[in-house]
């Protein structure tokens, strides 16, 4: 089974969009919007819910309340490194 890297921190920066910094220093954002239209990530339309976003005490994902949570592996997977985002003019 793959290891992955423990979640440090999370920063909801827009509308269905996380800044994530993980323990191996990667900064990575994920977009939450391809899950929204899954119960009960529909939740998560709600900014003010959304921007409630927490780590998981010990690091292993993310989480809004009880029955809404994301594991570090789909973190880390399905996010992309903010170094590698380019801008467009």
């Amino acid at each position: 089974m793959k290891k992955y890297p423990k979640v440090i921190k999370v920063k909801a920066i827009s509308s269905l969009k996380l800044e994530i910094l993980f323990e191996n220093g990667e900064q990575k954002l994920y977009n939450v919007s391809k899950l929204i239209n899954l119960s009960p990530f529909d939740k998560l339309t709600d900014y003010n819910f959304f921007k409630q976003v927490k780590v998981d005490e010990n690091g292993y994902g993310i989480y809004w309340d009880d029955n809404l949570d994301l594991a570090e592996s789909e973190l880390f997977e399905n996010s992309i490194a903010i170094s590698s985002i380019v801008l467009r003019s």
